[in-house]
């Protein structure tokens, strides 16, 4: 007998993502562009609830920019506190870039 192990993969979430390129858009689509990083993160969280996974694995960027704004923090803070409120364990692996001179 074997045990399986489940768990849900997300990679380059890159929350608040200021989408510069997309200034253009009428403010009410910017405003739903600009919101569906959050979403999507409930979402995946919500799924990894939903489906009993044994842990969460985010990778990559989390944020879009050097400095993670506040709202950013805050959603990734009780994303997590959901999790763990659930028995979820999460792991996070960021990419560094590592510069040779």
């Amino acid at each position: 007998m074997h045990q399986s192990v489940r768990f849900l993969h997300s990679a380059d979430l890159h929350l608040d993502s200021p989408y510069k390129g997309m200034r253009h858009l009428p403010g009410n689509i910017l405003t739903d562009v600009k919101a569906s990083t959050f979403k999507a993160f409930k979402r995946l969280i919500d799924l990894a609830i939903e489906q009993q996974v044994d842990f969460v694995l985010l990778v990559g960027d989390l944020f879009d920019q050097d400095s993670a704004s506040l709202k950013s923090l805050v959603a990734l803070k009780d994303g997590l506190k959901k999790l763990e409120q659930h028995n979820i364990k999460a792991f996070i692996s960021l990419v560094t870039t590592i510069i040779k001179c």
